[in-house]
């Protein structure tokens, strides 16, 4: 499933680049995409590394246990 997901998030940053392309007014989807990515890619990474017992910033800490438990729409 992670790679077919991966393969998803470039998809839609190629989307975006094509979408940008057309529009003429620079890389501005591209660049929403791919920093959306990042970002995710930034907090499954802390995640993995607090349930590998990497210490981690309190405030970070507390950031992932709200993430973790928040309700979903």
């Amino acid at each position: 499933m992670g790679i077919c997901r991966k393969g998803m998030m470039l998809g839609i940053i190629l989307i975006a680049g094509a979408l940008d392309q057309l529009s003429g007014k620079g890389d501005m989807l591209r660049s929403a995409a791919i920093g959306f990515y990042m970002a995710q890619e930034a907090v499954s990474l802390a995640g993995n590394a607090a349930h590998f017992g990497v210490p981690l910033p309190g405030n970070l800490k507390n950031a992932l246990h709200l993430l973790k438990t928040a309700n979903h729409f």
